[in-house]
């Protein structure tokens, strides 16, 4: 399942300029705090009530995740479940690339 990648990636990248958002589209609040109860989900999420996160986003389906810099630039999506070792290889080279050079 997605959350048990996403919290590894929580882990691996503490301390580290990273965080996960989640937006979430279940049918209403309640099953939202289920949901992050359930599969323990401790980061920031969402509940797109009429969808306009998602249409904002260009979101098609769930899950969509999308790698964004410290700018506000879109640097790498994913629609669908993409393999773990390649999220985390996308995520450590934008970090690389925001580590100041000596």
């Amino acid at each position: 399942m997605l959350h048990k990648d996403e919290r590894s990636l929580v882990q691996k990248f503490e301390g580290q300029p990273f965080v996960i958002l989640g937006v979430n589209n279940d049918p209403d609040p309640a099953t939202l705090r289920g949901t992050q109860r359930e599969q323990h989900i401790t980061w920031r999420s969402w509940w797109d009530e009429d969808g306009s996160i998602t249409r904002q986003w260009g979101v098609e389906g769930f899950p969509t995740l999308i790698l964004i810099d410290p700018t506000g630039k879109v640097r790498w999506m994913s629609p669908g479940k993409p393999p773990a070792d390649l999220l985390r290889k996308k995520i450590d080279t934008l970090l690389q690339e925001l580590r100041p050079t000596t």
